[in-house]
């Protein structure tokens, strides 16, 4: 004899094989028009560490800490500003040294380094919500 598993438990089960595919999915995608859009007109530019952000951490007993350097630079009109890089780093930074960094006119608070990473998380969101809601989609 079998029994027919209430509605609510039907709905919520059909939410959540539906939703968590299209959540990271949905992050792939939005991840990938982010790093393009950055990259687009990304510029890359010598800057000048400025300050230095530290992050400290324990892991496995272990404190650990990052580093987070504030890079200043010349805009394309003429004044000063400041970057943060996304990336921390291990290595301590001196203030002063001269880092190639990217930059976009149009989000000049940030810095990155390169563009892998953005479009790494994007290739994992993707590659994880794509085949899941596939597989979802041929099961209901």
């Amino acid at each position: 004899m079998e029994t027919e598993a209430p509605l609510w438990v039907i709905l919520l089960t059909a939410i959540m094989a539906f939703g968590v595919p299209l959540l990271f999915l949905s992050f792939g995608i939005w991840m990938f028009t982010k790093t393009r859009r950055f990259m687009a007109n990304a510029q890359q530019i010598n800057a000048t560490v400025v300050d230095i952000g530290e992050n400290r951490r324990f892991d496995e007993g272990v404190m650990h800490t990052d580093y987070l350097p504030v890079y200043e630079y010349r805009s394309m009109t003429g004044g000063m500003e400041r970057a943060t890089a996304f990336r921390s780093v291990n290595a301590r930074p001196d203030i002063g040294d001269q880092h190639a960094i990217l930059i976009n006119p149009n989000e000049p608070g940030v810095a990155r380094y390169s563009a892998w990473a953005g479009y790494a998380f994007a290739a994992f969101g993707i590659g994880i919500g794509a085949p899941t809601l596939i597989a979802v989609i041929r099961h209901f």
